[in-house]
């Protein structure tokens, strides 16, 4: 019980604050999507986050996680 109110006291805290010089228009996107980098190196995970303002910023995608070895 003391583990769940200190992380949500945390995550009110950190929610208050802001970082000046990062974009405010922040999205998360949830699933297994996978990014190419060069033509040999897979980046995946589970959570990315991305600027929102600008859709074409998160360049990872499902379909690249067929190329996975």
């Amino acid at each position: 019980m003391r583990w769940l109110i200190l992380s949500l006291s945390f995550l009110f805290l950190a929610s208050c604050s802001s970082i000046p010089g990062y974009p405010t228009n922040i999205a998360i996107k949830i699933g297994k999507r996978c990014q190419l980098i060069q033509s040999d190196i897979i980046y995946s995970s589970f959570v990315w986050v991305y600027d929102a303002s600008d859709p074409e910023s998160l360049t990872a995608s499902k379909e690249a996680c067929s190329k996975e070895k």
